[in-house]
């Protein structure tokens, strides 16, 4: 049997709000069932911290800035300085635990980069968002092994600003087929009495910013109810502190459009696999692992090409879901009032989703591609230029620490 592969890994935060955390928790709880050994490095604790915890994963909390956003002027060298120092005591950190191997999440790609450079190991990035030439600049995506895109706009927009192509491995994410599942919740009826048995209920979700595209959702909404049809409309997922102005415009809208007894502002939520399958649709005009989990609840899902193309590889137009252009919120509208119209439209569109999610997006495919990603850059690694002796390997326990 071979030697386990100890890898560290950098996560965005410590809880499991939002896809990209709930990504990392598949990954590093089936690394730790393969013959890999994951290090956790979090910078702040919370509940995914507890869980990598509690499975004896040995997880670090340590607090380090972001780099995933530029920074006001006036405080642009207080945080520079707060990043120079983190860099350090993550080096410092890394160094004890002895990795073969780093990965991170693009937020945090200069700290994977400069523990790379300092023990001698590869570095992975994973990718996911928009990027311009500017951001892979300044996140160092350029001084990476390997990038980790997770569909083929990522992938491309890395080629266009001068990534190899040979660097860039597309990893589709994946999705719990045991927690998100069909008819596992009916909690947003249970919430509101008000709701009538033959009200069509969508959802969008995601924090509340222009990426995600709220204001284009809640128009559409008002041309569906416009149009007579019984339907409410939830946005599902926190207002983003960074954002104050399109959070207030999105309040506004339904305000002004006299829609707002039927649009429920959730907040963040925590029993997302209760909540997925309480929609009859979901809408998602920025892609995200959230259409994975409502097909793998038998949800229909509702999405726009343009701006993130990996949604075509995941919702086929008329099998899986429906696919609406981009930027066309009327267009959006009409696809909302034919499926307000046709439930056996929804249930057909559901039931295929289903199928493709256990055959193409469970946890295990996400975590057998990244293994093998890893068994390849180690490989080329130990061959090239940058080959390196073994290090000293310490025993390593499942309890939280928290540094610095």
């Amino acid at each position: 049997m071979r030697d386990r592969i100890r890898v560290l890994l950098l996560v965005p935060g410590g809880d499991l709000q939002g896809g990209a955390q709930r990504q990392w928790s598949y990954l590093i709880d089936g690394l730790e069932r393969s013959r890999h050994e994951p290090v956790v490095l979090a910078p702040t604790g919370g509940d995914l911290v507890d869980a990598l915890a509690s499975a004896g994963i040995p997880t670090l909390v340590m607090p380090y800035p972001s780099w995933s956003r530029g920074e006001a002027l006036r405080w642009r060298h207080r945080l520079l300085l707060e990043r120079w120092r983190a860099r350090g005591r993550l080096v410092a950190v890394a160094r004890t635990r002895a990795p073969q191997l780093v990965h991170g999440d693009f937020a945090v790609a200069p700290y994977v980069n400069a523990i790379s450079a300092a023990l001698g190991i590869p570095s992975v990035v994973h990718v996911r968002g928009p990027l311009n030439r500017r951001r892979v600049r300044r996140l160092g995506l350029l001084d990476a092994a390997a990038i980790v895109a997770i569909g083929d706009g990522d992938r491309d927009a890395l080629l266009e600003h001068g990534i190899a192509a040979e660097r860039v491995t597309v990893i589709a994410d994946a999705t719990d087929l045991d927690r998100f599942r069909p008819g596992h919740g009916a909690v947003l009826r249970q919430e509101d009495s008000s709701i009538a048995d033959d009200e069509v209920l969508f959802g969008i979700v995601g924090r509340i910013e222009p990426f995600k595209r709220q204001l284009e959702f809640l128009h559409a909404a008002a041309e569906v109810l416009r149009a007579g049809r019984r339907a409410r409309f939830f946005v599902i997922g926190a207002p983003n502190p960074n954002r104050p102005c399109y959070v207030r415009r999105v309040r506004a809208l339904a305000a002004a459009r006299a829609i707002g007894r039927r649009v429920t502002f959730t907040g963040p939520r925590r029993d997302m696999e209760q909540v997925v399958p309480s929609l009859d649709v979901l809408v998602t005009l920025s892609g995200g692992s959230v259409m994975l989990e409502a097909m793998a609840c038998g949800v229909p899902v509702v999405t726009a090409t343009a701006r993130r193309p990996e949604s075509l590889r995941i919702v086929r137009e008329g099998e899986s879901g429906r696919v609406v252009p981009a930027d066309d919120p009327r267009a959006l509208a009409r696809v909302l009032v034919e499926l307000c119209d046709d439930a056996g439209q929804r249930r057909r569109l559901g039931a295929r989703g289903r199928e493709r999610a256990e055959a193409l997006f469970g946890r295990e495919r996400l975590v057998d591609e990244t293994a093998r990603l890893y068994d390849a850059l180690l490989a080329s690694w130990r061959r090239g230029a940058h080959a390196r002796g073994d290090r000293p390997r310490e025993a390593a326990t499942g309890s939280v620490r928290v540094l610095g």
